[in-house]
């Protein structure tokens, strides 16, 4: 869901639901796929840009062809598929208040994967099959030891958007209380 169409959502009469917002399910949500394959998607590049001179040249293709749906196929099969969902600013807040005397390098990698943690709904494989792990700090660092970094990239990034886009649902959602709004005096 969009971050317009869960604003118009929460705001439109008898549908917002508090205990729901509350309990941060209202938040906004995104999709995150990751791919292991590196070795698989690298070779998959390859084939792809010598299918397009191929294909400039008017060169048949059919044998790139069928490599490329094989390397597609094995390379959809190594995707983690992330569910995100964004939290309450305040708990952003928390989680990224860096508190003094700790080393400030260790300190941001572990609120970065904190947030990380705490932003992940669900984990499944190409199959669908859940992980049904409660993520964790620890957890996250060890994933990211393990994905590759553009990868782990794209997984911040979702992390990022999620909670971005609910900070913005936050302000949106307000019900004039910080001044802003008309109906307050």
């Amino acid at each position: 869901m969009d971050t317009a169409t869960a604003i118009e959502t929460a705001q439109a009469p008898g549908v917002f639901d508090v205990l729901a917002f509350v309990e941060e399910t209202a938040y906004p949500t995104e999709t995150v796929v990751v791919f292991q394959d590196v070795k698989s998607a690298q070779e998959y590049v390859k084939l792809v840009n010598e299918r397009f001179e191929k294909d400039k040249n008017k060169e048949d293709t059919t044998e790139l062809d069928a490599q490329i749906a094989e390397l597609g196929e094995k390379i959809t099969k190594s995707s983690l598929i992330f569910e995100l969902r964004g939290m309450p600013p305040g708990v952003v807040d928390n989680i990224l208040n860096v508190p003094e005397g700790e080393d400030p390098a260790l300190r941001e990698k572990e609120r970065d994967n904190d947030l990380i943690a705490k932003s992940i709904v669900q984990v499944r494989n190409a199959d669908g099959a859940v992980d049904p792990r409660v993520w964790d700090s620890n957890a996250v660092s060890k994933l990211r030891v393990f994905l590759k970094e553009g990868e782990f990239g794209k997984l911040i990034a979702g992390v990022s958007s999620v909670n971005f886009n609910a900070m913005v649902f936050d302000q949106a959602t307000d019900a004039g209380f910080s001044g802003r709004g008309t109906d307050v005096s």
